[in-house]
């Protein structure tokens, strides 16, 4: 039995959620969801039917998520990650977010997830090869790839800086 947020009625893992959501707390409690990612929703609601699969989508970052809605019928699209971490490793605690440990974000397994600080997130995005942050992909850059290239055949041919 799974005591991570989940109670079990008519043998069926009901989902207790509340989430914060666009700055707003929304509970979800009419719906069930696997490690898999799953969405079905357990009880009959507004324009639902009662066993539903949600379909599942992908976001403009590249994320999996799902339409549900909220108890009061708020309609919300939040990451499938987001769900799945909030049943498995419990409410993600204030100031921290999810990291994909293997760094792929369609990979929904509890196992690869983990909370991090904002900052040990983007760490961790640099050190495996998920973000560049070096030459024109640093979003301070002023010059690309070429003028630096120019400047320094100017500089080995003697030209100062003044000159430049």
């Amino acid at each position: 039995m799974d005591y991570l947020g989940v109670v079990m009625i008519k043998k069926n893992p009901v989902w207790v959620c509340e989430l914060v959501y666009d700055g707003k707390l929304v509970r979800l409690n009419n719906y069930s969801i696997c490690k898999d990612g799953t969405v079905t929703r357990i009880k009959r609601g507004n324009g639902t039917q009662e066993g539903r699969t949600s379909k599942i989508c992908k976001n403009k970052d590249g994320y999996y998520f799902v339409q549900m809605r909220s108890d009061d019928g708020i309609k919300i699209r939040p990451p499938i990650h987001r769900l799945i971490a909030h049943k498995y490793l419990g409410p993600c605690p204030a100031g921290l977010v999810i990291n994909h440990k293997n760094g792929n974000k369609l990979d929904n397994d509890p196992n690869n997830y983990e909370y991090v600080t904002p900052s040990e997130n983007s760490e961790h995005a640099y050190r495996i090869g998920l973000t560049n942050s070096t030459g024109v992909n640093n979003t301070s850059s002023k010059l690309t790839d070429i003028e630096v290239r120019k400047i320094n055949k100017l500089l080995e041919k003697g030209c100062s800086c003044r000159e430049l």
